[in-house]
């Protein structure tokens, strides 16, 4: 058998294995307890789409705003300037020439789809011979998939 100092660090280490034990049980039903309130499970349930939603939408867009209203350029530290990056962009021809310019675009493409939409319903509403025929051509680009 062993000796007395042997029979301490037995008793010692069966002391703190069940004080360890006693640790974990606390814990584990202190969690189960806390996940029967439906307020806190529906927290912990919503945990992983909070995070998801500031990796990836909060911190980007803080970045931005940050970015903004600095200097900084790539590989340099930016300093803050406040809103004078703002007032650079509205003082500039090309900004407003290029605004001018997806104003117009907008405006003509969203005429000609409306038209051009209106025309072919009012195409295929028609008994006219090929209407199967043009109905299943507008239509195969969303049917088929395009992988």
């Amino acid at each position: 058998m062993g000796n007395k100092s042997d029979l301490t660090i037995t008793k010692t280490a069966e002391s703190y294995y069940e004080g360890a034990i006693d640790r974990r049980s606390a814990l584990t039903k202190w969690i189960s307890t806390a996940l029967e309130n439906e307020a806190i499970l529906g927290y912990v349930l919503m945990l992983p789409a909070l995070i998801l939603i500031l990796t990836f939408i909060a911190y980007p867009f803080v970045l931005g705003v940050w970015m903004a209203l600095t200097d900084k350029l790539v590989g340099k530290v930016g300093h803050f300037i406040g809103l004078l990056n703002f007032r650079r962009i509205f003082q500039s021809e090309i900004f407003w020439r290029t605004t001018w310019n997806t104003f117009i675009f907008t405006l003509s493409a969203t005429f000609l789809k409306t038209v051009l939409g209106m025309w072919l319903a009012v195409l295929l509403n028609r008994k006219i011979r090929l209407a199967r025929f043009i109905r299943a051509t507008v239509l195969l680009p969303f049917i088929v998939p395009t992988v």
